[in-house]
């Protein structure tokens, strides 16, 4: 089985296709509006991982204030 594996990627690798081996951060090619569009996608993809932090504490803190305000009944205090 694993002699079997190894032969299949071995011949995947073996005949793909040789542009995969091209440069991927080769800007020679590209326009400015495409280098711009590259570059903002890329910020926004480094922030993301902030931004949903942020999220989630911000959410964190509206269900406990929204909890802390709530009413306590009394039969809840008497149980215990």
């Amino acid at each position: 089985m694993m002699k079997r594996l190894l032969a299949i990627a071995v011949l995947t690798i073996a005949t793909s296709p040789t542009a995969v081996l091209a440069c991927p951060n080769c800007y020679a090619s590209l326009g400015s509006r495409l280098l711009h569009t590259y570059y903002l996608s890329t910020i926004f993809l480094s922030l993301l991982p902030f931004a949903t932090i942020v999220t989630l504490v911000a959410v964190g803190r509206s269900l406990r204030r929204r909890f802390r305000d709530l009413p306590v009944q009394e039969s809840c205090l008497q149980q215990r």
